[in-house]
């Protein structure tokens, strides 16, 4: 990646955004019905992105099917927290 990239125009980068974004957007509305977890983890992941002042957090949730399988449940935008630093 980086500057030698090839083929990552701004409209390149653009289009690939906006397939992402629906793509999650569809998945995110997809049907937990009939699912059985095992075991269920959330926690609250933060990147020290510095494009703002904030902290972005994003809830994660996993769970573990009974046959040990893992899956990622949701991902969410929850919290942002300016100034501070943890």
């Amino acid at each position: 990646m980086g500057k030698d990239a090839k083929g990552l125009s701004a409209a390149n980068i653009t289009r690939l955004k906006q397939s992402w974004e629906q793509e999650y957007k569809d998945w995110n509305k997809r049907s937990l019905q009939g699912k059985r977890y095992a075991y269920i983890w959330v926690d609250g992941i933060y990147f020290n992105v510095h494009l703002e002042d904030d902290r972005i957090c994003f809830l994660v949730i996993l769970g573990a099917l009974p046959n040990g399988k893992k899956e990622l449940i949701a991902i969410i935008e929850r919290a942002r927290f300016p100034g501070r630093r943890f």
